[in-house]
């Protein structure tokens, strides 16, 4: 009978391969596009009437049902023969028919199991109809119960002392006896689906986390990010804020950054296109202000691409106070040298400077891209600035990135007041490096540490004189002078390193403007950023001393 069985199934394979073939070779025919559509649905309702999709059901059926067979006789041949071999026999058939059988009920315990047999529907479908029958027989007999129970109080007078099934009750079952009936119709297919509609809205969050993952086509992360806005706000789909919220910020601030940078680095794409592209993208990171905040610092791992010519990210990074939306606006400054008429309201409000002053320093070589190189050192010792330790890297890279210009080519006034900042930088950092160690980390008694505080302080406060922008009002000036003294008595360590290393970014700069200088080897120890270890390999760097460097005045 197996044999049988299988004999029909490889015949029953080999024609609905070839049925399969002549409905696609009927249906495939040269004619115009309705007459087309007529021979389809033709062909497809006459698959439909003659039960086409119950023949491709039955052949997996049979070839079960042949393994079944042959498995029932495989034991039973072997019975009589050789007792160990039935035994091994009939232990590997019982395995596999354990295994069958915990696939057949899989389906029905976890909706979201693709493991599924032929006896999977039959099992189902028993399990619905006992339940949809016995609903039916609880509605009847509470239906009965309260005939009953209004014949007896009110046509017959017989007073009855227990109450009859209220309406809510009967509501109930009649809505549970729809459901029940809704459920057997759609079958064991529906029954999953509506389970994947139901189920919670964080598997969408893991989807979308997943999509983003494997995107790397330029216009597949076009279409992606172009949809999230839309989703974000939509009144249809809900949870819509959640589930991007769940999405990592870092996933699409990445896909943002990538799809930006390929489009300004490559000469194949209009620029009617990245405008597009651009517009889109602010959209995106409009939605939620810690998506801005995640885009900026992901931007710092770009330094040199072509992210750093969108205009539009500077002008969004203008908006916000913190260091990596700074770095990020002088680094668009740098690549795009101010030629953007989009950036000139970032830059005049970035850079203290009015509009005339603005295309002045445009005109003068290098001048724009020096003015933004020394806002960007000013800034980084602003006490709101407070950059951490963990920040000295980006520092390094963004101070890099920022001294590619020619120095000589511009204005003298800027000139002058670089020299000054620098003189003031060292001042510091040689106070810090002689004085710090010994009479701060080391002091033997109270008043000397106030003696080396106060020194600190009033050092400081001349350093901020020339750091703070000079546009300040006096008060202002000295108020800000104030709070960086402040800070600075409180973070001396950081400010030390942080002093240490823009020395040693901007030396290039200051060796540009003397020739004659050059940094030489360390007259002193440079104590690290642990203040208790030296390092005598730091180089010692000299004052500008010519008398004309001097910074009298500002013409902004």
């Amino acid at each position: 009978m197996s044999l049988i069985i299988s004999l029909t199934c490889a015949l029953l394979a080999t024609l609905l391969q070839q049925w399969s073939r002549r409905y696609l070779r009927l249906t495939g025919t040269r004619h115009s596009l309705h007459k087309r559509a007529r021979i389809r649905a033709f062909f497809a309702e006459g698959l439909e009437k003659r039960y086409f999709p119950w023949v491709v059901e039955a052949l997996p059926t049979l070839l079960h049902a042949s393994v079944f067979l042959f498995f029932a006789g495989l034991p039973i041949s072997q019975f009589g023969t050789n007792r160990t071999v039935f035994a091994i026999i009939l232990a590997c058939v019982g395995a596999s028919g354990l295994s069958y059988l915990l696939i057949t009920f899989m389906p029905l315990i976890f909706h979201d199991s693709l493991y599924y047999t032929p006896l999977s529907n039959l099992l189902w479908l028993f399990n619905a109809g006992i339940r949809s029958i016995s609903t039916k027989l609880l509605r009847l007999a509470v239906v009965s119960y309260a005939l009953l129970h209004a014949v007896l109080t009110i046509q017959l007078g017989i007073c009855i002392f227990w109450r009859g099934p209220s309406h809510k009750i009967l509501s109930k079952l009649s809505v549970l006896k729809k459901a029940q009936d809704e459920r057997l119709k759609g079958g064991l297919i529906k029954e999953m689906e509506m389970s994947a509609l139901e189920s919670s809205w964080e598997i969408d969050a893991r989807a979308l986390s997943w999509t983003f993952d494997s995107l790397d086509e330029d216009h597949e992360l076009e279409g992606m990010l172009a949809a999230i806005p839309g989703f974000y706000n939509s009144a249809l789909v809900k949870h819509s804020k959640e589930i991007l919220s769940e999405v990592s910020s870092e996933r699409i601030s990445n896909a943002v950054l990538q799809l930006m940078d390929r489009s300004l680095s490559s000469d194949l794409v209009h620029e009617a296109l990245r405008q597009q592209r651009s517009a889109m993208c602010l959209k995106v990171l409009e939605m939620r202000p810690e998506l801005r905040q995640t885009t900026f610092q992901h931007s710092l791992l770009f330094i040199g691409a072509g992210v750093f010519k969108w205009t539009d990210l500077a002008c969004i990074a203008g908006q916000d106070l913190n260091f990596e939306a700074k770095c990020v606006t002088a680094l668009v400054t740098a690549h795009t040298r101010g030629s953007d008429e989009r950036l000139s309201p970032t830059l005049i409000r970035e850079l203290g400077v009015s509009e005339p002053v603005l295309q002045r320093y445009l005109a003068q070589g290098d001048s724009l891209l020096f003015l933004n190189f020394l806002d960007f050192v000013r800034w980084l010792v602003l006490p709101h600035s407070l950059v951490s330790r963990s920040s000295f890297d980006a520092v390094e890279n963004v101070l890099n990135a920022l001294r590619n210009f020619d120095a000589t080519a511009t204005s003298p006034e800027l000139q002058h007041q670089f020299c000054t900042l620098w003189n003031a930088i060292l001042d510091v950092q040689e106070h810090l490096t002689r004085v710090a160690p010994h009479d701060l980390a080391q002091a033997n008694s109270q008043a000397g540490l106030e003696a080396s505080v106060r020194a600190v302080r009033s050092l400081v406060q001349a350093f901020a004189a020339v750091t703070i922008s000079p546009r300040w009002e006096p008060a202002g000036t000295q108020f800000m002078a104030e709070m960086l003294a402040h800070e600075f008595i409180r973070n001396l360590s950081r400010y030390g390193s942080l002093t240490r290393l823009i020395l040693n970014r901007i030396a290039i700069v200051f060796v540009a403007l003397h020739p004659s200088h050059r940094p030489g080897e360390a007259t002193f120890p440079v104590p690290t950023d642990a203040w208790d270890e030296d390092n005598p390999r730091e180089p010692s760097y000299s004052r500008c001393d010519i008398p004309s460097h001097r910074h009298t005045g500002d013409p902004m």
